[in-house]
């Protein structure tokens, strides 16, 4: 279907007519009226160059009568001059921000038959149809809407992300057709549209607000980190108008284009590119990809299905990478106050530069209920800010007075006040002098939680009947009437800083260099105590005669709901694995680390010197056993490796950070196999059944009939998430992140050496070194791998960190007589379910009196069969293929 122009006003084209006309004629009548003119004729008399004016005249004349008749509409006329933003007085700022947040059609439009759009890896083909433009804002246009026919084509770059892109698409590339599509921009996109249609006036202006409103509203409403659009799975994007506001004021940035349509097959598509700044979409995923492809269900859930960098950076690297924050903070004070109600109040002083752009607009990360009454810079004057209803997309967004200017210090102060529900608190009350504290990566502002790094001083103040802790090294408190006052200071620039309290009883245990203090609850939280109160109910229920009482037929044992009375031992185990862990990573610069209690179930985490465990970790075993909590053999590791986990991110994840999310299983990864060092220490009969259980998880059918670890590598995290299986990325973060860091220790392993791991401990210690206070990337650990391990390491990273092979190994082996003393083993390997290039070490061992030696490494490409005779001087009782299940594999032998 063509698509047919509306009609122009006639009144308008004979009054162009006649204006040109009145010209000419003005022309003529002022050349007759001239004397060099009258000067210019022929002695036989006469006026030729008159007289062929007037033909002249009469023909243009005619040409534009006829051209009033037949021309197309007027053509678009280039928008108004652009505001200069970067030197724009605030108040003006916040007059365009305005605007920017609620765009309006305008009667600028162009047919769209044929044309096709590049955008990146992305092609929009406009087969037939229309495309509506946006009214300019700053002189900038700055959205379009498409209705008609069109495809959209998504052909990612590289076969890791063709391959992603295949589970969804069921191929190497998404096709589909759309009908319609809002595109919003403050890149080059306005002029590469005007050069693909003939853009014209007398276009439906009404219609193009609707679907630009329509698109806006939905981003402003839905798409936020408002706590009931999390319920809802919404995706959550930043404040689209105050980005525009921050591209138009930066020269330096090159913009974003983003576009919403529904296809025909895939339902709801968001593309973006951000070109040189972080994404409109999912912005606390910490990424420096250009383009990201989202597939969602507006309120249902959403799916991360693309997320790669631009095709001109991958001639340069196969993984590219150059994660840089727009700010950063170098200092940071906050002043807080909890107050008795569990209410929250700060003042937060920054010290901040912006290293290479002249911004003026720069976003904050801050929770939506804490709500800013002001920000002053250096002089005290006030800064102009945006912050959206809480409901809205919150996200708040400083304007500063001027360019920023590259070399400068800044500093600003910012003032908040909690305002929340009480579904959205910061505190949350969970039982008497116990308190959930959420919000714990934005509780204050930062230009990025885990992103960037500063070096915090805490001053709180804070409820006196309850005892405080926080990040930090603590400088001293003092108290007064109703509160304690207190100062705590980082002893390096952390990537996050939080606190807890409560009515706690403490515990600790230390030496002259290190005192870990566990603190765990009086009471027993309301979960337990509502709990014993059903079973009291319930006995009183069966009257007098009961012959049992309700404890004794669940066998649930009430008489271990509390907490307290295992702090020593929670305290005992942090302080063992901290100094086995110091032993294998180094030393850190923290001499004291609490381990607290929250009073919610199943849920632990670490921030700097301050580990927050689940109450139920906190329990006796026995008492677990009777709440049925450890049925299974994933619940009793959790509850076995949970406060040593954490623990260890006191190394993966607050020494050593992540550098973007493709980077996570640095931590994530990393501190599950520091758990697993912690159970070879202490319970080595354990050490084979921890890595069972992540082969069980990584090498079984998750719910959509896939196995995790052949769903995708494990470099693209939680783009492997999907709606029906939304544990991919857990798995591989966690447990392939581990099994990565096991092999490169099973490989660098000494059977000779007094420690085995003293070559990897090695490695371990320099990475720790190398990237203190930093964060760090799987490329980063790569080259401190190879420098190591003496060889080239990108055939093992290709293979676990960026593929998602798993070889089958077919081992058997015999032992024959070879002389005195002597025996001949001779072993076979084969590797299957792997592509030609598959290069692995397997670990051989043989059994002496009962204990398995490392014998030595089997070296076997692709899909092939290697073998061995090696003679030993005795004859060993068995011997085993990779006997400690290190090695990610399934085996026969």
């Amino acid at each position: 279907m063509r698509a047919s122009p509306p009609g122009p006003s006639p009144a308008r084209f004979d009054l162009r007519a006649a204006s040109v006309y009145a010209v000419l004629i003005r022309i003529g009548n002022s050349l007759q009226q001239n004397r060099f003119v009258r000067a210019w004729v022929r002695p036989e008399g006469g006026l030729p160059v008159l007289r062929r004016l007037s033909g002249l005249v009469g023909f243009l004349s005619f040409c534009v009568a006829a051209a009033a008749q037949n021309a197309p509409p007027q053509t678009q006329e280039s928008p108004a001059q652009k505001v200069d933003l970067a030197a724009a007085p605030s108040e003006e700022m916040m007059r365009v921000y305005a605007q920017l947040r609620s765009l309006q059609g305008s009667d600028q439009w162009g047919i769209a038959e044929g044309a096709v759009w590049k955008r990146d890896a992305a092609t929009f083909t406009f087969k037939d149809g229309r495309i509506a433009f946006a009214a300019p804002v700053g002189g900038r246009v700055l959205a379009a809407v498409f209705t008609g026919q069109g495809t959209f084509e998504l052909d990612p770059p590289t076969a890791i992300d063709k391959q992603q892109i295949a589970r969804f698409a069921k191929g190497p590339k998404l096709v589909d057709d759309f009908r319609q599509a809002v595109f919003f921009f403050t890149d080059s996109s306005w002029d590469e549209l005007a050069k693909l249609v003939h853009v014209r006036a007398g276009g439906q202006a009404q219609a193009a607000t609707k679907a630009i409103e329509s698109a806006q509203r939905k981003y402003q409403e839905d798409f936020n980190d408002w706590w009931a659009n999390q319920a809802k799975r919404n995706l959550t994007m930043r404040n689209l108008a105050a980005r525009m506001l921050a591209d138009l004021s930066d020269p330096s940035s090159r913009g974003f284009f983003l576009a919403d349509f529904k296809t025909e097959h895939h339902d709801d598509l968001l593309y973006e590119i951000s070109w040189n700044r972080d994404p409109l979409l999912l912005p606390y995923y910490n990424r420096d990809e250009e383009v990201t492809l989202v597939h969602y269900k507006r309120g249902e859930y959403y799916e991360w299905w693309a997320g790669f960098h631009v095709a001109e950076e991958y001639a340069r690297a196969p993984h590219p990478e150059h994660r840089t924050l727009l700010a950063h903070c170098r200092e940071e004070r906050i002043d807080a106050e909890v107050d008795k109600s569990n209410h929250v109040s700060e003042t937060a002083a920054m010290e901040f530069e912006v290293p290479s752009s002249p911004a003026r607009v720069l976003p904050l990360n801050l929770d939506g209920v804490l709500r800013i009454s002001s920000i002053t810079g250096e002089s005290g004057k006030k800064l102009s800010f945006i912050q959206e209803d809480r409901k809205l997309d919150s996200d708040p967004w400083v304007i500063l007075p001027e360019p920023a200017a590259a070399g400068r210090v800044y500093k600003m102060k910012i003032s908040y006040d909690e305002d929340s529900t009480r579904d959205s608190r910061i505190i949350h009350q969970e039982g008497q002098g116990l308190y959930f504290v959420g919000a714990r990566e934005s509780w204050y502002p930062s230009f990025g939680a885990f992103d960037d790094r500063t070096q915090f001083h805490l001053h709180f103040s804070s409820p006196k009947k309850f005892k405080f802790v926080a990040t930090g090294r603590p400088l001293g408190s003092k108290k007064d009437k109703d509160s304690v006052e207190s100062e705590w200071e980082s002893e390096i620039p952390f990537s996050v800083v939080g606190f807890n309290y409560g009515d706690f009883v403490d515990k600790s245990q230390s030496d002259s260099k290190l005192t870990v203090t566990a603190y765990a609850g009086r009471e027993p939280p309301d979960e337990l105590k509502n709990l014993s109160a059903m079973m009291d109910m319930a006995d009183l229920s069966q009257g007098p005669n009961r012959s049992q009482s309700i404890e004794a037929q669940t066998g649930i044992m009430r008489g271990g709901f509390n907490t307290a009375s295992n702090a020593q031992y929670a305290a005992a185990e942090g302080y063992q694995a901290f100094k086995l862990f110091e032993n294998y990573f180094g030393a850190l610069p923290f001499k004291s680390i609490s381990v607290t209690e929250q009073p919610v179930r199943g849920f632990a985490q670490s921030w700097p010197t301050l580990i927050f465990l689940p109450y139920d970790s906190l329990l006796d075993a026995t008492t677990r056993n009777s709440l049925r909590l450890q049925d299974s053999a994933e619940a009793r590791e959790f509850y076995n490796v949970a406060a040593v986990h954490e623990m260890s991110h006191q190394w993966w994840g607050h020494m050593v950070g992540w550098k973007t999310y493709h980077d996570q299983w640095l931590s994530e990864g990393f501190a599950e196999f520091s758990a697993a060092l912690y159970i070879k220490a202490s319970e080595p009969n354990k050490f084979k059944k921890f890595w069972d259980l992540k082969r069980k998880w990584l090498l079984n059918n998750n719910q959509a009939g896939h196995h995790p670890v052949d769903v995708g590598p494990l470099w693209l995290n939680f783009q492997l998430d999907a709606y029906l299986e939304p544990g991919n990325s857990f798995f591989l973060r966690y447990y392939k992140g581990s099994y990565v860091l096991e092999m490169l220790r099973t490989l660098m392993e000494d059977a000779r050496s007094q420690n085995p791991d003293a070559r990897f401990i090695a490695m371990m210690r320099d990475f720790v070194t190398t990237y203190t206070a930093k964060n760090a990337s799987t490329e980063d650990f790569r080259r401190v791998v190879e420098k190591h391990m003496g060889e080239p390491m990108d055939w093992f990273f290709n293979e676990w960190v960026y593929g998602t092979e798993t070889p089958h190994y077919d081992f058997s082996y015999d032992l024959k007589d070879a002389g005195p003393g002597k025996t001949l083993l001779h072993v076979s390997l084969s590797q299957s379910e792997v592509s030609d290039s598959f290069l692995m070490r397997v670990p051989l061992y043989v059994h002496v009196n009962g204990t398995p030696r490392l014998l030595g490494f089997l070296k076997v490409k692709g899909p092939n069969t290697a073998t061995a005779d090696v003679t030993l001087p005795i004859r060993p009782e068995k011997v085993t293929l990779d006997e400690y299940h290190s090695i990610l594999s399934t085996v026969k032998q």
